[in-house]
This record gives C-alpha cells, structure tokens and sequence, in this order.
C-alpha cells in the first residue's frame, strides 16, 4: 500500500496556540501502527498542553509537538508486530 509524503497535523505553538502545518507521514518502525486518522477531539489534556500548564518546563519547542490521543480512524500500516492487520479500525 503507498502512503502520500505528507500530511496536514496541528503542532503546538506559542502558548495558547496550535498551527495546522504540513509534516512528513511518519516511517512504521517495527513495533508501530500508522493510523489514518477520520476524527480527532479534544479533551481537558489537550487544553492544558495548548496552554503549557501541562509541562512542568514549558514543555518543547514551538513547531516540534503533535498532541492528540483522542482519535478515531483505521489502521494504515504495521510493523512486524502480528497483533494487528492493515484495514483494522481504531480508536483512543
């Protein structure tokens, strides 16, 4: 199965703010699951994290941070791991 190159991804920026930005489609290491994400929300985590208050140091550098963990979608892509197949549906 072929992937496009890149993708459309919200990254953290200055506190207070997210950007919808263009990123690489990240490579599927052995042990990970590339999920093509169809629905995303937000919870009080990720209000926290967009805020800073989150991080204990600030947390990292504008640009560098892809928050989520409340997702639905389907399975992409596997590595070796059998414990899944490509087509699976997901959510978090």
């Amino acid at each position: 199965m072929s992937f496009p190159e890149t993708m459309q991804a919200a990254v953290l920026g200055e506190p207070g703010t997210l950007a919808v930005t263009t990123l690489p489609v990240p490579q599927v290491g052995p042990e990970d699951v590339l999920v093509h994400v169809r629905r995303a929300s937000l919870c009080g985590t990720d209000l926290k994290i967009r805020s800073r208050h989150f991080f204990k140091d600030g947390g990292p550098a504008a640009g560098e941070f892809v928050p989520g963990h409340e997702y639905a979608g389907v399975v992409a892509a596997v590595g070796a791991a059998p414990w899944t197949s490509s087509g699976s549906a997901t959510g978090w």
